[in-house]
C-alpha cells in the first residue's frame, strides 16, 4: 500500500530522496514481479510503477528546468514587506481623518 502511494507523496512534497528511493522500491518490485505476484492480485503493473516513479523524480527535479523567479524580494525582504505594510497603514489613516 504504502510503495503504491510514495511516487505520489514524492510528487507532492517534490522531495529528491523520497524520490529516488521510490524510484529503487519500484524497480526493486518489478524485478520481484514473477516471484511473488499473486495470480488474484489486479494491481498496476511493475512498469507503470516505474513510469510513475520517474514521473515523481523529473516533478521533484523541475525547478532545475524552470527556476522560480517571482516571491523572492532578496535579503532584505522583511524589512521591506514591514516599510510598504507601514505606509499603507499610513495612508488609510490618513485618508479615514481626512
Amino acid at each position: 500500500m504504502v510503495r503504491d502511494n510514495l511516487p505520489m507523496a514524492a510528487m507532492f512534497l517534490k522531495n529528491k530522496a523520497l524520490s529516488w528511493a521510490c524510484l529503487f522500491i519500484a524497480v526493486q518490485t518489478y524485478l520481484n514481479e514473477p516471484y511473488i505476484k499473486d495470480p488474484s492480485d489486479d494491481s498496476s503493473s511493475g512498469i507503470f510503477k516505474i513510469l510513475f516513479a520517474f514521473v515523481a523524480l523529473g516533478t521533484s527535479y523541475l525547478d532545475l528546468v524552470f527556476p522560480t523567479m517571482g516571491g523572492f524580494m532578496g535579503p532584505n525582504a522583511a524589512g521591506t514587506a514591514t516599510e510598504a505594510a507601514t505606509e499603507a497603514v499610513a495612508a488609510a489613516a490618513a485618508t479615514a481623518s481626512a
